[in-house]
């Protein structure tokens, strides 16, 4: 390889930001039962890659309806790790009346 090509490659490499797999689940009452996945507020990049409703996997979009029960794969960059968790905790857990 000529040297502009191992550069090149070096920074596509150096782009790529290691990436990781977070469970959730919607809990009845939360922010996000009865809402589209668009709702979420997730950082650009993260995905919600699975959703397992009853037993059955779904490939959700941004117009699938989360409900309460459901189980989610949300892929994120390591980077973002803390801000999805914050997220999920605000959206996916029942809110106490106070």
């Amino acid at each position: 390889k000529t040297s502009a090509a191992r550069a090149s490659a070096g920074r596509r490499a150096s782009l790529r930001d290691r990436k990781t797999v977070i469970d959730a689940e919607i809990d009845v009452g939360s922010h996000m039962d009865g809402r589209k996945v668009a709702d979420f507020g997730l950082p650009l990049g993260t995905l919600i890659v699975s959703v397992v409703r009853d037993g059955i996997e779904i490939i959700p979009d941004g117009h699938t309806i989360l409900r309460a029960g459901d189980e989610l794969e949300i892929l994120t960059r390591e980077n973002d790790l803390a801000d999805v968790e914050s997220i999920i905790d605000e959206a996916c857990r029942r809110v106490e009346p106070e």
